[in-house]
């Protein structure tokens, strides 16, 4: 009966620490930068993400734009177009 007892202690020990384990992972921090008010971000011929990986270069972040995945936007108020991306 007392290794009965031992092995319940222990899977209860086991089910308990890979509980935990999963819940100890937390996800980076988002970075969002945008133009200020009533500006464009950077006007150009290129295609958005293009314009995306040129900004984030001028911050110091040195991107592709080929690892830029657009993820939505489209057209806005007084012709500007919006664009998200990951």
């Amino acid at each position: 009966m007392k290794l009965f007892g031992c092995a319940v202690t222990a899977l209860f020990v086991l089910i308990a620490t890979s509980a935990s384990a999963q819940n100890s992972y937390q996800p980076p921090v988002a970075r969002i930068y945008a133009a200020a008010a009533g500006t464009v971000l950077a006007p150009t011929a290129t295609s958005p993400a293009a314009t995306i990986a040129q900004f984030l270069a001028g911050q110091g972040i040195p991107v592709g734009a080929a690892a830029l995945i657009e993820t939505g936007g489209g057209p806005a108020l007084d012709g500007l177009t919006v664009a998200r991306f990951e």
